[in-house]
Order: C-alpha cells, then sequence, then structure tokens
C-alpha cells in the first residue's frame, strides 16, 4: 500500500512539474517577442483597412553634389551600350534644379509595436540593363520576393552585403542574358548590392518588418499610406549621407506633410 502511494506522490509531482505543452498559450505556440520586447501574443493583427492616415513629404539636398560620369574602363561590351561616348552617371547624388533629392529611403523606424504584421508577399524587381543596376535604391518588406535579372549580354556577379552587420547575403553570377535570380528578403537592414565583374555597378536593397515605406522619386517625393493613427519615428536613409530622422502624430484620415533636408 505504501509503494502506490508513494507512486502516486511521484506521478502527481512530475505532472506539476512538467505541465503542458500549451501552458500559458490559448494558440499552443509560446509568445515570441520581437525586437521591441513586446509580446506578439499582445499585438493586433494589422490590415491595410485599418489605417487611414497619410505622411507624405519631400527630401531636399543642400549643398555641392555633381553626378559624375560613369568610368566604365576598357569593358566594349559595357561602353558600346551608349552612344557618341555617352556614359551613364552616378546614381548617389540625384538632385534637382531646386533641390530635389532622389534615392532616399524613407520608413517608419518606430512607433508600431502595437501592430503584428505578416511577412511581405510582393515581388520586387532589379534589372542589370546597359551595366547599371536598375533601379539604383530598393525597398521591400520581411518575406517578399527579389528577383535578379541580367538585361545584358556580357557577365555579371552580383554580390549583396550587410552594410550594418557585415556577412553576404547572397553572391551569385548570371553569366547569361535572361538570367534570372530569385531570393527572399528574410532579415530587416540595408544591404549593398554590387556586381564584382563591373566595379562601378552599386545599389541597396532596404528591408523593414512594416509595409510602411518609400524611395523619393526625382521630384524628392515619399508616401506613407494607410497609417493606423498614433505616433511615429519616420526615418530617412541615404547611401553616403547616413539617417535623419523625425517624430509626427498622425490621424485617422488625415495627411501629414513633412520634409528632411540633407546637406553635404
Amino acid at each position: 500500500m505504501l509503494r502506490y502511494a508513494l507512486l502516486l506522490l511521484l506521478l502527481t509531482f512530475a505532472v506539476a512539474c512538467g505541465g503542458s505543452d500549451n501552458a500559458g498559450s490559448t494558440s499552443g505556440e509560446a509568445d515570441v517577442e520581437d525586437d521591441d520586447g513586446m509580446p506578439a501574443g499582445m499585438r493586433q493583427k494589422y490590415s491595410a483597412d485599418q489605417g487611414t492616415a497619410t505622411v507624405k513629404g519631400a527630401i531636399k539636398f543642400e549643398g555641392k553634389a555633381r553626378a559624375r560620369a560613369t568610368d566604365m574602363g576598357s569593358d566594349k561590351y559595357c561602353t558600346n551600350c551608349y552612344k557618341d561616348g555617352a556614359k551613364p552617371k552616378s546614381e548617389t547624388y540625384i538632385v534637382g534644379a531646386n533641390g530635389e533629392m532622389a534615392n532616399v529611403f524613407v520608413y517608419i523606424k518606430d512607433g508600431l509595436s502595437g501592430w503584428k504584421f505578416g511577412k511581405g508577399t510582393s515581388t520586387v524587381n532589379v534589372r542589370q540593363d546597359k551595366c547599371v543596376y536598375v533601379p539604383h535604391v530598393v525597398g521591400m518588406q520581411v518575406g517578399d520576393t527579389l528577383k535578379i535579372t541580367n538585361d545584358d549580354s556580357t557577365m555579371h556577379n552580383i554580390h549583396s552585403s550587410d552594410i550594418e552587420r557585415g556577412g553576404d547575403w547572397f553572391n551569385q553570377a548570371q553569366p547569361n542574358k535572361g538570367d534570372v535570380y530569385p531570393t527572399t528578403a528574410e532579415r530587416a537592414g540595408f544591404y549593398s548590392m554590387k556586381c564584382d565583374v563591373h566595379g562601378w555597378m552599386q545599389s541597396y536593397i532596404c528591408i523593414v518588418k512594416n509595409p510602411f515605406y518609400s524611395v523619393s522619386g526625382a521630384d524628392g517625393g515619399f508616401s506613407l499610406a494607410n497609417l493606423p493613427a498614433g505616433t511615429y519615428t519616420i526615418a530617412a536613409w541615404h547611401e553616403k549621407l547616413d539617417e535623419q530622422v523625425q517624430t509626427v502624430t498622425v490621424k485617422d484620415g488625415e495627411t501629414t506633410e513633412i520634409s528632411f533636408t540633407f546637406k553635404k
């Protein structure tokens, strides 16, 4: 009798210590903390119809920044893509007559901790056309597909690295016209992409966890739509001039205008 009593006591103790696989979670999955420390289970799942606010504005540049012609060296294929000796200009500083600045990545950096975003499902295309990357800067959401195509009848080698943390994302030869390399954006961050065959070829891939991002156009303009009402830190990132931030509060159904000015 004593033996059975001891056995029952041990079984009760084991159940109490081990617990259930679903303890503390109604879904059967433990909450996972995101970068801001908030458990995922405390977030509200976001859909585009839940946000009716917009932040839009313009990027300005002050200073001297001449768009230099690209030196293609002795690569006959690349130089022959351009007539009368013309060469494409570097896209690091694309500045309009009134200081409008293109190729600046604008995104929500903070203020979205209460929302749960699924992974992106879009496809972002980058082409190698006449020995330059088109476009020069792209934005993506984690989960999106990046598709890189060689439109040239010459070999390219696409090589992407994490700017802030170091290490390669991919390193892939594309020897033939029509070669396509697809990959998935799995980690937020800023990535450079270069061609190991043609040293002047450079572009940037900016990946965030939310769908609120924009790349400024030739008129310097950008827009972040479908935002829920709230207070946000909005950042503007340039490949050479680092990052600027602003804090804005937006209301449902309203458009808030801001601007960033980069100086050199």
